[in-house]
Formats: C-alpha cells, structure tokens, sequence
C-alpha cells in the first residue's frame, strides 16, 4: 500500500491564526528566514501587519508554512511519500516538494504572478468573488446555477471538494442571493474570498501570466508523480505540472477525481499538510490521514 502527501489550498489563515508556529517553530524560522532573504522584505514582518488586499504577502507565507511542515513532518514522522497532490494553491508547494522548482523559484512565481493577478482582477470593475458552502448537493447547486443564469446572472461551478461541499463563482451582488438560497434549502455558508479562483473568467489572465512569468521558469521532472486536483490526472514531467498549475486558474477543482486516483494506485495513509483547512475531514472518509498543522507540529492536539 501506497502513502500520498497532498497539500491544500489557500485556507483562510492569518497572522495571529499560525502566530505560535511562525514565532516558535524552527522549521518555520528556516523557511521564513529564507523566504525574506529571496523577497527582499522580512515576510514575517508583511505578513503579520498585511491588509486583506495583500494577497501576495498571504500566499508566500502559506507556502512558507506549507513547506515548513512538511519539514517537520518528514523528519518527525518519517513521511516519505509516493505521490503528491497540490490542491489548488496548495499545488505551488508541490512544485517544491516534487522538486519540479526551487523554494526561490516558487516563491517569485507565486510573487509575481499573484500581483499580476491583482491588477486583473482589479481591471474587471464589478465586484466579484468566490463562496464556499456544504449540505448542498451538486444536483441543487446545478439547479441554482440554471435558475440563476436564466436570470442573466453570471455564476459557475469553482470547486466540488465532495458530496456536499462546493464553491461557486459569481458577482458580489449574485453571492448575497445565493447565501440566501443555501439558507433556505438547509445548507450552510463557510466564506467567501474577495477574489475568483477556478473561474472561467481567468482564461486571459492564465495565458498571460503564462507567457511573462510562468514561461521564465524551467519545470523539472518529477521525483514523484503529482495527481491533478482538476481531472485526477497523474504527472511526471516539468511541462506538465506547468500546464496543471495554470490550469487551477480557470478550470473547476474536481476532488472525487483526485480520490479516485489515488485509489487506483493503492493509497492507504494520507499526510495532509498545511494550516488547518477541509481536506483533512474529507479525506479521513477515504484514507488514513495524519494531519500535519501547525498545532501538531506544535506538539498540541489537532481537531
């Protein structure tokens, strides 16, 4: 039987959310100290006094986190994985864990690109986002997105993470309706992120981040396969795990297809590492899963 590592995506988590972790962890001083050294400001410092626009400064330390558990987990709990899986944002520290790119070079992508991004976001004028929420099915969601769409409003799937838990695109004005509709049919809103991820409405944006800053970075091979977050897919070679990176911008996230993935080639143990997130609760239907966060790293009981 197999073990996969698999790092999430950009849970909400700010300073004061990790604070112990940055502040006391070695692991955390070796991958920040690093980190400012290759941006040229003291991330911790941008990090803990960063405004919610500051997206940038959230994803380099995310990643930072990300790595620095990882960190701790392989030298702690011996984790020596098969397979690795980036969900969503999480799939830039599986370029480093895969080998494909450097810290460094992650870290100035994922800079630079992620500015990029800001000033197109920015670009589009009317206020758009993306909304997460669970009880709700794919069927009813399908149901809301026709009614909506019938309506000439602008909405779309983001991510179907499992059975009962999604994310939709749409305007800032169409998410206050759709809360409303989740409330009425029982289900329950977690958050909404001030920002489209997975949306079709990114397609420009992902090939032009393409040619001026993915392009001037090599992807390596490999050292272990990465599966897709998006069609379940497995990858080997550099320019393919590119191409799946650029891919999170516009297609939906598909985690059943990634589940099934990893079944096929006999996954039994997962490692899920990073700030607390919902992929430890929806992989725990599936696989055995040790959750590395920065509260276990801390020597404190995960929930």
């Amino acid at each position: 039987m197999s073990v996969a590592v698999v790092f999430p995506g950009l849970a909400p988590s700010d300073y004061e959310s990790v604070k112990d972790f940055v502040e006391k962890s070695p692991y955390a001083h070796r991958r920040f100290d690093d980190a400012s050294e290759i941006l040229g400001f003291s991330l911790p410092k941008a990090f803990k006094e960063a405004t919610e626009d500051q997206w940038e400064i959230f994803q380099c330390a995310f990643l930072a986190n990300s790595l620095a558990l990882s960190d701790w987990a392989e030298e702690k709990l011996g984790m020596k994985p098969s397979f690795c899986v980036g969900a969503s944002f999480g799939g830039f520290a599986a370029a480093i864990y895969t080998r494909s790119l450097t810290y460094r070079e992650t870290l100035l992508l994922t800079y630079e690109s992620t500015l990029q991004e800001k000033q197109y976001f920015s670009d589009l004028g009317e206020k758009m986002g993306t909304h997460f929420f669970y009880h709700i099915t794919l069927d009813q969601i399908q149901d809301m997105i026709q009614t909506l769409s019938a309506q000439g409003r602008w909405v779309e799937l983001s991510a179907y993470l499992s059975d009962d838990i999604h994310a939709v695109c749409a305007t800032s004005e169409t998410i206050e309706m759709i809360k409303k509709e989740i409330r009425k049919q029982k289900g329950i809103s977690l958050h909404t992120m001030e920002r489209l991820v997975h949306s079709s409405k990114l397609t420009n944006f992902k090939e032009h981040t393409r040619k001026t800053v993915y392009n001037r970075f090599l992807f390596r091979d490999l050292t272990i396969p990465c599966v897709s977050d998006v069609d379940g897919m497995t990858t080997e070679k550099g320019d393919d795990l590119k191409n799946v990176l650029l891919d999170g911008y516009d297609y939906p996230v598909r985690w059943p297809e990634t589940v099934k993935t990893l079944k096929r080639f006999h996954v039994s143990k997962v490692f899920v590492v990073g700030p607390r997130n919902l992929f430890g609760p929806i992989i725990k239907k599936h696989f055995e899963v040790a959750i590395v966060s920065p509260e276990t790293a801390l020597g404190s009981v995960a929930t």
